[in-house]
C-alpha cells in the first residue's frame, strides 16, 4: 500500500518541485577540489556543462558571537559570470531560492534559472551568485541528521574546521448545487465550495513522533558547538552575506568597509533579506525581495494567516479549468465550473481516512497518506499555476477514474504512479548528489523564534490552523508541532523588531494570489523600511519569478539597472494564465 511515512514528508514539502534536488550518484559534487580560502578564489566548478560557471568556498567564523574560538565554517558559492567589464560591470547579486533549505548553489548552477535571473530580474552587467545557507547543501559544517536512507551523510563534513585543517585534507457564473458530503467539518469545507477531507487524529501524533525522531537524530549529529545545529538561524546567514560582499570587494581591489550587498531573495529569501536589511542597513545595495514572508508570524512561529489566499487560488483552478475545456484541462466536466468542483468533491469524499481510522480499518494509513500527498500536490501547483495546472488536471482525472469502484478493487500501484506524475516537465539539469532535507526547514525556522519546545498545541489553536485553509492549514500546523518538538537552540539568539531606513531603498514584490506569501504582506514589509516600495502582480504564483509577467520583469530590471522605483506604476495586470498555449521563454530569447 501507499507508504505511511509519506504523510509527514508530503506535508513538509511545501514548495514547487522546480527547486527540489535529489541524490544521483552519477554527478560529482560541484566543489570537489575547490580549495577553501578566507578570500574569494574563483575556479571552474567541478562539472562540465554548456554554460560556464565558477565556484568558490569562503572561510568565515563558525560563531560570529565568538569569532576568536578558532572554529570556521565554509560557505560554497556558485557564480554565473557576466561578460561585462569596466563601467558596464554593475556588481554581483547574491540570490536565495527560499526554503529555508533549498540549495542556492544548485539554484544558480541550473543555467536556465541563472539566465532567467540575468534576463528578467537584474538585466545585464551583474554576476549572479548562489550560495548555500548554514548547514545546507555543500556548506561545512553540514546539518545532516542522517534521518533517511537516501540522505547523503558524510561524518567528515559534520564538524566545523579548525584553522586550515579542511584545506589540508581536501586540496460570470452558472449555478449548480455544491456536492459537499453530509457531515463534513468546518475545517474540511472551503468557503469556495470545494471539500478536502481532514486528516485523522493520528496525523498529529505521527507528526510529533516524526519530529521527535529527527530531533533526536539532530541532537546526536548536529548539536555540538562545533557543529551546524546551533548556527543555522537566519541571523548567521545574513552575516555570511556581509562577509561574502566584503570578500568580493577585496577581490576587486576595493575597500571592504562600505561593501554593498546586491540581492534577490525569494520566499524565505525575504526573511533573510529583511533580517540583513535590519542588521546591516548601511550595506544594502540594490535589494529585491520576492514573495514576502510576514516577519511577525515568522519570528513567533504563528503563521496561521499566511495561507489566507490559498483556497481562493485553488478555486481559480476549477473556473479556469472549465473555461479551458477538456481538451486543455483533462478534469473539466459539466455545464459550469461548479460541476468541475462537484467532480472533485465526489472524488475526495472517497478518501475518508478519519472514518477508516475510527473503524480501525487497515486502509486508514494509506488513505491518510493519499490525502496528505494530494494536499501537498495541490499546494505545489499553486506555486506556479501557469506551468502546473495542466499537470494537476491530468492527475485528478486519472485518480478519479482509478478510484471510482469499490476500494477493495483499487490498484495501489496505479494510484501510486498517478500521484508521482510531475506537475510540469522536469528541468533539464541532472539532479545533484545532495537532496533537499525536509527537516532542514525547521533547523532554521525554529531557531528564528523564541523556543516553544515542549509547548502543547491546544484544540482551539489546532482548529485555528486547520480553518485557515482547507488546502494548506495542515501544513502550517505541521510547522507549529515540529518546532514544539525541536530542542536545539542557536548560539546567537536574534528576533529583533524588523525594519529601518536603508542606504538604498528596497523593492518588494508580491502576487495577488500567492498561496503562502500574500500580496499585502509585501506592502506591510515596505512600510517597515522607509523609502521602500512594492510591486503587485495579478497572477497565481509564488513569487514574480514564476509569473511570466513582462510588466513585473520591467519593474525589476528598471530597479537593478537604473535604481528606479515603481512609484505609481506599482500594479502589473495579468498577462498569461494556466491552460494557455504560450511557450515559456526568457526575455533574452524573445
Amino acid at each position: 500500500m501507499i507508504a505511511t511515512s509519506a504523510v509527514v514528508l508530503a506535508l513538509l514539502s511545501s514548495a514547487d518541485a522546480f527547486y527540489t534536488v535529489k541524490r544521483q550518484a552519477a554527478r560529482e559534487l560541484l566543489f570537489d577540489g575547490i580549495r577553501p580560502s578566507k578570500e574569494i578564489e574563483w575556479s571552474p566548478c567541478n562539472e562540465t556543462q554548456t554554460v560556464y560557471m565558477e565556484c568558490a568556498r569562503l572561510i568565515v567564523p563558525l560563531d560570529y558571537q565568538d569569532p576568536g574560538n578558532g572554529l570556521e565554517a565554509i560557505i560554497p558559492i556558485v557564480k554565473y559570470p557576466t561578460n561585462a567589464t569596466g563601467a558596464a560591470y554593475k556588481g554581483a547579486v547574491l540570490t536565495n531560492p527560499g526554503g529555508p533549505g533549498y540549495l542556492g548553489t544548485e539554484f544558480i548552477y541550473n543555467a536556465g534559472i541563472a539566465k532567467e535571473i540575468a534576463a528578467n530580474v537584474t538585466g545585464p552587467g551583474y554576476d549572479i551568485l548562489g550560495f548555500d545557507i548554514r548547514g545546507v547543501g555543500y556548506s561545512v559544517p553540514y546539518g545532516s541528521c542522517n534521518v533517511t536512507a537516501d540522505e547523503l551523510f558524510d561524518p567528515l563534513r559534520q564538524n566545523a574546521t579548525e584553522g586550515n585543517e579542511f584545506t589540508k585534507r581536501f586540496t460570470r457564473r452558472l449555478k449548480s448545487a455544491a456536492t459537499i458530503p453530509a457531515g463534513a467539518k468546518d475545517t474540511e469545507k472551503s468557503p469556495y465550495g470545494f471539500f478536502i477531507p481532514e486528516l485523522p487524529p493520528s496525523f498529529l501524533e505521527q507528526t510529533a513522533a516524526y519530529a521527535d525522531a529527527w530531533t533526536a537524530a539532530c541532537v546526536a549529529y548536529t548539536s555540538a558547538d562545533n557543529q551546524a545545529g546551533p548556527h543555522m538561524n537566519t541571523v548567521v546567514t545574513a552575516t555570511d552575506m556581509l562577509w561574502i560582499a566584503r570578500a568580493l570587494a577585496r577581490a576587486r581591489g576595493q575597500n571592504d568597509t562600505n561593501a554593498l550587498v546586491h540581492y534577490y531573495g525569494i520566499s524565505y529569501g525575504s526573511v533573510l533579506g529583511q533580517t540583513f536589511a535590519t542588521l546591516y542597513p548601511d550595506h544594502v545595495g540594490k535589494f529585491v525581495m520576492d514573495g514576502i514572508v510576514n516577519m511577525d508570524g515568522w519570528q513567533t512561529r504563528t503563521e496561521t494567516d499566511i495561507v489566507r489566499n490559498a483556497d481562493q487560488g485553488f478555486f481559480e483552478f476549477f473556473k479556469q479549468c472549465f473555461a479551458a475545456g477538456p481538451k486543455k484541462c483533462a478534469f473539466a466536466t459539466g455545464i459550469c465550473y461548479q460541476d468541475t468542483i462537484n467532480r472533485f468533491n465526489r472524488m475526495m469524499s472517497r478518501f475518508n481516512a478519519t472514518q477508516a481510522e475510527v473503524e480501525e480499518s487497515p486502509l486508514a494509513a494509506p488513505l491518510l497518506a493519499l490525502v496528505a500527498q494530494l494536499r501537498a500536490t495541490i499546494l505545489d501547483s499553486l506555486y506556479a499555476a501557469i506551468d502546473s495546472w495542466e499537470g494537476l488536471a491530468v492527475i485528478f482525472n486519472k485518480l478519479d477514474k482509478a478510484t471510482k469502484g469499490p476500494i477493495a478493487r483499487w490498484n495501489v500501484t496505479e494510484i501510486t504512479t498517478i500521484l508521482s506524475l510531475p506537475l510540469s516537465p522536469p528541468s533539464g539539469l541532472p539532479p545533484a548528489p545532495l537532496q533537499l532535507r525536509t527537516y532542514s526547514f525547521f533547523q532554521t525556522a525554529c531557531g528564528d523564534a523564541p523556543s516553544i519546545y515542549n509547548y502543547t498545541i491546544s484544540p482551539v489553536e489546532e482548529y485555528t490552523y486547520l480553518k485557515a485553509s482547507a488546502v494548506s492549514g495542515h501544513a502550517r500546523l505541521v510547522g507549529r508541532v515540529s518546532c514544539s518538538r525541536y530542542s536545539i537552540r542557536p548560539k546567537w539568539e536574534w528576533n529583533e523588531r524588523i525594519g529601518g531606513k536603508t542606504k538604498t531603498p528596497i523593492l518588494f514584490m508580491g502576487n495577488t494570489l500567492d498561496p503562502v506569501t500574500p500580496w499585502d504582506d509585501a506592502v506591510k514589509a515596505a512600510l517597515k523600511f522607509p523609502g521602500a516600495e512594492a510591486v503587485i502582480t495579478d497572477v497565481i504564483a509564488h513569487s514574480t519569478f514564476f509569473s511570466r509577467n513582462t510588466c513585473a520583469y520591467n519593474r525589476l530590471r528598471e530597479y537593478f539597472q537604473q535604481g528606479k522605483l515603481p512609484g505609481t506604476n506599482y500594479k502589473c495586470a495579468e498577462e498569461q494564465r494556466p491552460f494557455m498555449e504560450t511557450p515559456h521563454t526568457t526575455v533574452i530569447e524573445q
